[in-house]
């Protein structure tokens, strides 16, 4: 999914959605782009407070995540 460009309240609240929706649909990883601005700076405090994320990996290109979700 991709959050570069939203507001950061826009942005947490589709991420949020998201996985959601990927627990309900049993799935367990979630590619987001975040670009490398205040979302991304938000991003890694989202995915330590979510119970729902077991872990949180940043890609090599700096301003994207895997994310991977409990089931």
């Amino acid at each position: 999914m991709d959050l570069h460009g939203l507001t950061v309240q826009n942005a947490y609240n589709e991420f949020n959605r998201a996985v959601n929706d990927c627990r309900s649909k049993g799935i367990k990883k979630l590619h987001v782009i975040t670009g490398k601005g205040q979302i991304q700076k938000e991003f890694i405090h989202w995915c330590g407070s979510n119970p729902k994320i077991k872990n949180c990996i940043i890609n090599s290109d700096g301003g994207s995540y895997l994310v991977k979700i409990t089931i």
